[in-house]
């Protein structure tokens, strides 16, 4: 008994039900099973609202898309494209989302979230094929607990292949959840995580945030993910001057993900710290960095990277990646590893089988190869089997 919902010039004569425009939309419930299309080549104004009374499953997902000709395009304007809320069962595919400029849309071109009182699990979001662009973030992905007792509510089987995500202010990909000062690091808001083919470039960062911007994916909140076949370039530059920098792809407050067969390149930093290329950061366990590719940016190849308050830093692997040329602004080295915590610091960590190059640039001039700092409470740090080669004059 599912529905078919078209809208477009040519809605009318495509066999389902006809809605005008996405207010329409947004007033229907929509079942597990139904289907939405938005006529290709066509542009529709305003947001797609998606609450908990529209959920479908993982069986049985609502599907959203284009029909006829190439791409439909949402236009956001300063709102989000597409908002999720306490809501899952949806396979967004072949879109393109557009806001109003990352100058002034101060949203998401895809916002999903949770916000429920327990660790509650809502299953299903996939989103594929779409370009998302002029947004504050391109993608953001998150969670929190809604009443006074703490829980990790979150999605679980997300997955974002073959996006296309640039011209935002603050991030291309971001996902976080629920996060308290150094706890265990045993309990995540989200779950299985697969973000892969995604390209995200231009997304320079918001000179007036108080925090970190200009990345293209921050992966964090999550108990098992993987980043994979990713371009990340050209992001960060313009955020504030002070403080921790972005990276190209990075995660932080997870546990058991996987980074692999990515590439990063000229990442940049408004700071004199970070803008590298790929950092398991404070809070990261059990996770593997392993055959990407890296060159040009302005910080190093690889952090790992403990800050105040972090769960544990711990059991991590770092292999088979190979750098050309990073470190051309900062001087923290090639390899980073960096402790700033009291609590929890960096325990095992194994780093083998990387090929690290590097030469003298203009602003750090002669990086570092590595580079260890604030050694109290790092253990079973084990650097081993490395090609390291500087070419420093």
């Amino acid at each position: 008994f599912a529905t078919d919902y078209y809208l477009g010039s040519l809605a009318a004569v495509q066999g389902g039900v006809a809605l005008p425009d996405l207010p329409s939309l947004n007033a229907r419930v929509l079942q597990p099973g139904d289907r939405v299309a938005f006529q290709g080549g066509e542009s529709f104004a305003g947001t797609i609202e998606l609450n908990a009374e529209d959920s479908g499953t993982a069986a049985q997902p609502v599907v959203i898309t284009s029909y006829g000709t190439g791409r439909a395009t949402i236009s956001a304007g300063a709102r989000p494209a597409i908002k999720i809320y306490n809501a899952a069962g949806f396979a967004v595919s072949n879109l393109d989302l557009v806001g109003s400029g990352k100058t002034s849309n101060t949203s998401r071109g895809i916002d999903a979230g949770v916000y429920l009182p327990t660790t509650t699990k809502l299953d299903y979001l996939h989103f594929e094929q779409m370009k998302i662009s002029g947004f504050y973030t391109g993608v953001e992905i998150w969670a929190w607990y809604s009443t006074s007792t703490v829980a990790w509510p979150g999605f679980r089987d997300v997955s974002m292949v073959g996006l296309e995500v640039f011209d935002n202010c603050s991030e291309g990909i971001k996902t976080w959840g629920t996060w308290r000062a150094n706890s265990t690091g045993t309990s995540f808001s989200h779950s299985d995580f697969y973000i892969a083919d995604c390209t995200l470039y231009n997304n320079k960062g918001d000179p007036a945030a108080t925090w970190h911007t200009g990345s293209g994916i921050i992966l964090s909140g999550v108990d098992r993910g993987t980043i994979e076949y990713c371009v990340a370039h050209d992001n960060g530059g313009q955020g504030p001057a002070t403080g921790g920098g972005p990276f190209g792809i990075w995660m932080w407050e997870s546990h058991a993900c996987t980074l692999q067969h990515n590439l990063v390149y000229n990442q940049k930093t408004s700071s004199s710290l970070d803008g590298g290329a790929f950092d398991l950061d404070g809070g990261s366990s059990d996770s593997t960095v392993q055959y990407n590719y890296s060159y040009n940016n302005e910080g190093p190849a690889v952090g790992i990277i403990q800050f105040h308050d972090a769960s544990p830093l711990a059991r991590n692997i770092v292999r088979y990646n190979v750098s050309e040329n990073d470190c051309r602004k900062t001087g923290q080295g090639i390899l980073y590893v960096g402790q700033y915590s009291g609590t929890y610091g960096i325990n095992t960590a194994d780093i083998y089988g990387n090929t690290f190059y590097v030469s003298t640039n203009s602003h750090g001039g002669m990086p570092a190869a590595a580079n260890v700092e604030n050694q109290s409470l790092i253990a079973n740090v084990r650097i081993r089997n490395n090609l390291f080669f500087a070419n420093h004059t």
